[in-house]
């Protein structure tokens, strides 16, 4: 039996009904969706002792399963509202009591008590309501008689029918404007225009997105589509207001056109007509997509006729410095990555002279820029500049490019070490699966050895070997990467674990700097993946080939101190062997126990510091074949050299700067990978500008 002071039923039967409703409301709405009203009527069939459940036609499963008690059928309470509904539903243990909150009122069934409180109002439930596995169960004739349900019972295959009338309901209103017009790469905006006739708050946002057969989920329209691509998009919306009803779907179409390249309108010189060392002077203009999309890039080129065959340099020209027709070419990029087709303007360069080349570029220096030494200039014929390496501590170099082509998993090189330790490591693969480079360091002592991490430079995947190289040597040199760990006995730490898997023919690189509190040992593997890393005591060692450098190596931190008189031109080696007495490092292969060298002594640093008693030009000059590397300049920023391309052959250089008389300037280097490490620098006095 059921007490009850006044039966007021209204809110209860329809957030009974709505546990019958599948969420969000999809069937069995009629009426004028634009107005949020719809009629709804439901149907839930089920069997008791049985999990399976129709609801609207639709079967489905429940967890909790529905039981007959002495002849009470009993219903889970949590599947309906919480599944069905979306309502909040809390346990309170220590009260053994179910709060049920819609948004804007609650319902409290109390187990101890056996009662239930529905807007104020109080029911005492015969049978009670019952704890069984976990879940809270309520017996349906309460449910029935509350709710003004119809109860219908099934002997044949002994199911119940649970009906509910057709009620008036206010849907909330999913609604969206998009823009017109979008294009690839620019920032979606919409309007949202959703609402609740009645005024209640929405409290919830389902967006799916469609494109290219393809569909998704989010609460987030812009998060998920902040600058779409082109293409056609069907964004789909609805939204649940705070009594926890949602809204019928509404679709609208986004068509995003393609971004277009940049166009470069009326490039030109501003004299066509030059002499050699004259400034030049560009202008152009460019029509790209509308004022939200900037141009990021330019991408320079020159080129001339040498009397034999055309020369290309990659830069802006300041000025020219050799006779004839010179052709300049621009190409510029917009912030979606579309590069412009390229143009171009010719500027005649005439036999006058208004700056040397030498005049021109220590007048006004630009770190990086190209030297062409059209007076072809043998700088290796320079007189020798004072110069002698001091050794101030000690780095341990672990260096692993051997094989520099992995062709199948295994360890690449092993060895402990302490104190300070640089891992050095350039490796390519060659096989036919996707491959990772892991740096481990463990402690295989008793004690706990602490790990500082103190300078990271890594590089790749990629398939372009002097980028590569490049980018080692940058983020080294501007990395500043201290971290402190505590290994303890047996403990493993992977240096490298931000980088990424090689696919069959890339490359990566890298440069790590530790200090280490005691021994540890430091392995380089080529794996599969990150499990069989760390397992990898079963790997077997990967067989050298002839070339490349694999060893462990003492003082790879050299210090070299330049005195520069300043009256000739002078030069200075580094990276020849004849640069020093006993230049490259010599080591040990601790996995074959032979000795090894390190020809170019890939893997040391350098810090170089130039006293100069006259103000001198200071240039770069590669002595290999191919050279594309930076370094750590004169303003301790980052100096690409080239700034732009490559640098091939003796002949050329890059400008570093100029030294003032009296001054000292230090500068860090670090040869990269995949070029040619010997260089000299050239110091050229003022009066020989």
């Amino acid at each position: 039996m059921y007490k009850k002071n006044i039966i007021t039923t209204s809110f209860f039967a329809l957030l009974l009904v709505m546990l019958l409703i599948p969420v969000p409301i999809t069937a069995s709405i009629s009426g004028n969706a634009d107005q949020g009203q719809g009629l709804y009527s439901r149907q839930i069939v089920i069997t008791p002792n049985s999990s399976r459940v129709i609801i609207s036609g639709v079967e489905t499963s429940m967890e909790a399963v529905p039981y007959i008690e002495n002849g009470t059928t009993m219903i889970p309470l949590r599947f309906l509202s919480q599944q069905l509904l979306n309502a909040n539903v809390h346990w309170n243990q220590s009260e053994r009591t179910v709060f049920i909150n819609d948004g804007s009122q609650t319902i409290v069934i109390n187990l101890k008590q056996n009662k239930a409180v529905i807007n104020g109002f109080e029911y005492i439930l015969s049978p009670p309501p019952v704890l069984r596995d976990g879940h809270t169960y309520v017996p349906l004739r309460f449910l029935a008689e509350a709710a003004g349900l119809q109860v219908t019972y099934n002997p044949g295959d002994k199911t119940i029918t649970i009906s509910s009338s057709f009620k008036q309901i206010s849907l909330p209103v999913a609604d969206f404007t998009l823009p017109e017009g979008l294009i690839a790469g620019q920032a979606l905006t919409y309007q949202d225009k959703s609402r609740d006739p009645l005024g209640r708050a929405i409290v919830d946002y389902v967006w799916t997105i469609e494109v290219d057969g393809k569909k998704i989920n989010t609460n987030s329209l812009t998060a998920a589509l902040s600058k779409p691509a082109s293409g056609d998009y069907l964004i789909s919306l609805r939204v649940k207001n705070s009594v926890g009803i949602w809204s019928d779907l509404t679709t609208k179409r986004l068509t995003v056109a393609p971004n277009q390249p940049p166009k470069i309108m009326d490039f030109t010189s501003k004299k066509t007509q030059v002499a050699i060392g004259e400034d030049l002077e560009f202008t152009y203009s460019v029509e790209n997509e509308e004022d939200w999309e900037k141009i990021t890039a330019e991408r320079w080129s020159y080129s001339w006729f040498d009397g034999s065959q055309w020369q290309l340099k990659r830069e802006k020209p300041r000025a020219f410095f050799y006779p004839g027709d010179h052709i300049v070419n621009l190409q510029v990029k917009d912030e979606y990555g579309n590069w412009s087709e390229e143009v171009e303007t010719t500027i005649r360069v005439t036999e006058k002279v208004v700056k040397t080349e030498e005049a021109f570029k220590f007048s006004n220096p630009v770190p990086g820029e190209l030297f062409l030494n059209h007076s072809n200039t043998n700088f290796n014929l320079l007189a020798d500049a004072a110069a002698r390496i001091v050794h101030r501590d000690d780095v341990t170099l672990i260096a692993s490019n051997n094989p520099e082509k992995i062709k199948e998993p295994g360890i690449l090189y092993q060895d402990q070490a302490t104190d300070r330790v640089r891992v050095r490591y350039h490796h390519k693969n060659d096989s036919k699966s996707n491959i990772n480079v892991y740096v481990i360091a463990e402690n295989t002592t008793d004690s706990p050895v602490e790990l500082l991490l103190l300078k990271r430079g890594m590089a790749g995947p990629s398939t372009d070997i002097m980028q590569a190289g490049q980018q080692v040597v940058t983020s080294y040199l501007q990395s500043n990467h201290y971290q402190k760990l505590t290994l303890q006995p047996g403990e493993k730490v992977i240096l490298n674990k931000e980088q990424k898997t090689l696919k069959p023919q890339e490359l990566l690189a890298g440069l790590i700097d530790v200090h280490a509190g005691g021994q540890l040992v430091f392995t380089i593997v080529a794996s599969k993946d990150n499990q069989t890393a760390v397992n990898y005591q079963n790997m077997a060692f990967l067989s050298k080939e002839n070339s490349h450098v694999r060893g462990t190596f003492s003082q790879a931190n050299k210090y070299i101190d330049v005195e520069i008189k300043g009256v000739d031109k002078e030069k200075i080696i580094i990276g020849r062997n004849d640069a020093f007495p006993d230049y490259f490092l010599q080591g040990i292969d601790s996995i074959t126990g032979e000795q090894v060298i390190n020809r170019g002594n890939r893997g040391v640093v350098y810090t170089i510091t130039i006293k100069a008693e006259q103000t001198v030009g200071v240039l770069f000059n590669p002595r290999g074949t191919i050279y594309k590397g930076a370094m750590l300049g004169f303003d301790n920023k980052i100096w690409y050299l080239p700034n732009a391309g490559t640098l091939h052959g003796s002949k050329e250089g890059v400008v570093l700067g100029i030294i003032k008389q009296g001054e000292t300037k230090t500068i860090t280097y670090v040869p990269p990978s995949g070029s040619d490490t010997p260089f000299l620098l050239v110091f050229i006095p003022e009066n020989k500008w």
